[in-house]
């Protein structure tokens, strides 16, 4: 298997690496390059909106494109922290275990090519031109990416469970533990640090996929078949996974983060506990040193649920979830208007 094939079916073994002064100097490049070509194809066979196209599927490209290198930097540098402890050992694995399998390329590549196929096939007023193929060409690279960071988002999203869902316990918490709260324990807080950036980034991408399909499909100089099943289809999809599971994986994994900063205190309670049974001040009567466990568990039960209070970020989100939905409702209205009012 050729080394450009690898990459396309296991991305992470290109995102692993951060983007130096060169990948970067490459990436501008390579964009430059087929910016040039395309423009000059376009002079000669014209593509409707073509410069729009072209820069606002440049910033979603940069933007999946630093998103996930940092993701998988950071995501890495967890699990290293977290490496063989107790605890961590099912989820590590199986993450690592879904990462390096082609399964993340196959559906990225899969993905483009239904979208490819099925905007070929409504899009009854574009020429077949060396205009459109470059075209196709970016807008595959661009979708590609996209979701190769959605399936990420979905697997850190089970890396989660994993972890919240263990019945293994977490071990020498006290350790990590030396002036923070157990909601604040470094590898909690990065993986939280994580989720809401990924949230963010990708509620982003995927309301501009919204506005994207609405803004070529309504468009007249595309002529676009609105009663086609394909363009149905692609609707179907692109609701299904921005507007109803992008907003149910945030509001789960809020959830289970909060199950795991539970486990943590309870792990930490119980080292504490036998700390106390075993290198507890002999002096003092055994009932004493009871109710100072007691009094200290009660204190760590009472501390902060979540690693982080990001409102900004929620609140961003959520605007970006409300206006997802309705584009789709007033879309599906326009739609039903264009279809069944004579």
């Amino acid at each position: 298997m050729s080394k450009a094939l690898q990459y396309f079916l296991q991305p992470y073994k290109w995102q692993s690496h951060p983007l130096k002064k060169d990948k970067l100097i490459s990436i501008f490049l390579i964009i430059s390059i087929f910016f040039i070509v395309s423009s000059l194809c376009n002079g000669r066979w014209g593509f409707p909106y073509f410069y729009l196209f072209f820069i606002t599927f440049t910033v979603v490209l940069l933007l999946a494109l630093y998103s996930e290198v940092r993701y998988t930097i950071n995501i890495n540098r967890i699990r290293a922290q977290t490496a063989k402890k107790s605890g961590f050992i099912i989820a590590n694995s199986k993450f690592t275990q879904f990462e390096q399998s082609k399964l993340v390329g196959i559906i990225a590549i899969i993905v483009v090519v239904i979208f490819a196929i099925g905007g070929v096939s409504i899009y009854g007023a574009i020429a077949i031109t060396p205009t459109l193929a470059l075209c196709l060409i970016y807008f595959s690279i661009v979708v590609y990416l996209s979701i190769v960071g959605y399936v990420q988002y979905i697997l850190l999203f089970a890396y989660i469970i994993f972890l919240a869902r263990d019945k293994a316990e977490f071990r020498k918490v006290g350790q990590e533990l030396t002036d923070t709260l157990p909601a604040e324990i470094n590898w909690l807080h990065n993986l939280t640090k994580l989720t809401h950036f990924y949230r963010t980034i990708f509620f982003s991408v995927g309301t501009f996929y919204i506005t994207a399909f609405w803004f070529y499909c309504s468009s007249p100089k595309f002529s676009v078949a609105l009663g086609h099943w394909v363009y149905y289809a692609l609707w179907v999809i692109i609701f299904l996974a921005i507007v109803v599971i992008f907003p149910l994986v945030s509001i789960a994994e809020y959830y289970f983060i909060k199950k795991l900063v539970i486990k943590v205190k309870h792990a930490y309670i119980a080292e504490v506990k036998t700390d106390l049974e075993i290198n507890g001040d002999k002096t003092k009567p055994s009932a004493e040193n009871r109710i100072l466990g007691e009094v200290f568990s009660s204190s760590v039960l009472q501390s902060a649920n979540y690693p982080i209070t990001n409102r900004i970020g929620v609140v961003y989100a959520a605007l970006l979830a409300v206006l997802n939905l309705v584009g789709s409702i007033d879309t599906a209205i326009q739609l039903g208007n264009q279809l069944f009012i004579p």
